[in-house]
């Protein structure tokens, strides 16, 4: 049985701007933590304090968070297996779409601005994959 692997990758462009909106978007919440730490009196703590330390980890973590599914994700990456009469889409070893070769109309790459991928035009669908550079789309 013949076929071909391919693998998602994500370029380091990506990662640092990711990382980058995460240390901004997360500021406010460390900048509330600082300041409750250090200039809050006892009287506002003991009423916001739990709040506000809450709200500051919110913060940190909605910054954070997504470089870290980013990281993970290039950690194990999609895995792409293009098999004689179909596409099979994995992540961490399950299989999370099966595509016939019979129901594509057209492949094509996308690209805007930081996301990139494949764009699968199925009979009835559109089905992008996510992080797969468009010159494997000459392979295909």
């Amino acid at each position: 049985m013949s076929f071909q692997v391919y693998y998602s990758s994500i370029s380091e462009i990506l990662k640092k701007r990711m990382l980058a909106r995460g240390f901004i978007a997360a500021i406010p919440g460390a900048l509330l933590l600082f300041y409750m730490g250090l200039f809050a009196e006892i009287e506002s703590l003991m009423r916001w304090g739990a709040t506000s330390f809450i709200a500051s980890i919110a913060l940190i973590s909605y910054g954070l968070i997504p470089y870290k599914r980013i990281t993970r994700l290039e950690m194990n990456p999609y895995k792409l297996v293009c098999l004689k009469d179909s596409f099979e889409l994995y992540l961490n070893g399950k299989l999370l779409r099966k595509i016939p070769k019979a129901e594509i109309v057209k492949l094509d790459s996308v690209e805007k601005f930081l996301f990139y991928g494949i764009k699968i035009t199925l009979n009835n669908d559109i089905i992008t994959l996510p992080f797969f550079k468009p010159r494997i789309i000459s392979d295909l």
